[in-house]
């Protein structure tokens, strides 16, 4: 069963806990109600299940139909067979991975922030940077995988500079039309 919480007052007055001013099971002013999950809810979620074993199901016949490497494509079995036989080795390049896309994101936002604020606060600047911004948006961002590899190397520097260029750009877009409208309204 789940539980969820509503903001109403509590039915009766609710439960005190030791005069702090909280209920029984949330803060004041909430309830914790307990929820059961419909048939129906179930029934919502057959067809997700469905369609994802589906496709794996259908992965795995054609890979063994058409004998396709292991090394190119390899089964979900096998797959599976080897995250179970080895779990740290998924664990470890999980961990590098959400480094690598943490770091990213946060060196990709803190960029976007400061740029967004120039923009915004210095006409001139908006004028030069921002189109070349907005052009930028046109051309996939893939295009300049090969480009970083070339120049950074295999390195957690170059996927890091990737997963920053991802974010940032579509960041400084969204906060100069925020940062413009909070300019308006204050």
């Amino acid at each position: 069963s789940c539980y969820t919480t509503s903001r109403s007052a509590p039915v009766g007055g609710g439960h005190r806990v030791g005069g702090s001013g909280r209920e029984a099971g949330g803060l004041r002013g909430e309830r914790i109600t307990r929820v059961k999950l419909s048939r129906s809810g179930w029934r919502e979620a057959i067809p997700g299940f469905t369609s994802i074993v589906s496709v794996l199901a259908l992965w795995e016949r054609l890979v063994r139909v058409f004998a396709v490497s292991p090394i190119v494509l390899p089964a979900p079995s096998r797959i599976a067979t080897e995250n179970a036989r080895r779990p740290e080795v998924l664990a470890w390049h999980s961990l590098v991975t959400m480094y690598e896309a943490v770091s990213g994101l946060l060196i990709g936002a803190a960029f976007a922030i400061v740029i967004s604020l120039l923009i915004t606060e210095i006409p001139l600047f908006r004028r030069a940077i921002y189109p070349l911004i907005l052009i930028k948006q046109v051309v996939p961002t893939v295009v300049f995988a090969p480009l970083l590899r070339v120049c950074l190397g295999y390195g957690v520097t170059s996927k890091v500079v990737f997963s920053a260029i991802m974010f940032f750009f579509p960041f400084v877009v969204s906060a100069c039309h925020v940062l413009s409208r909070l300019r308006w309204a204050v």
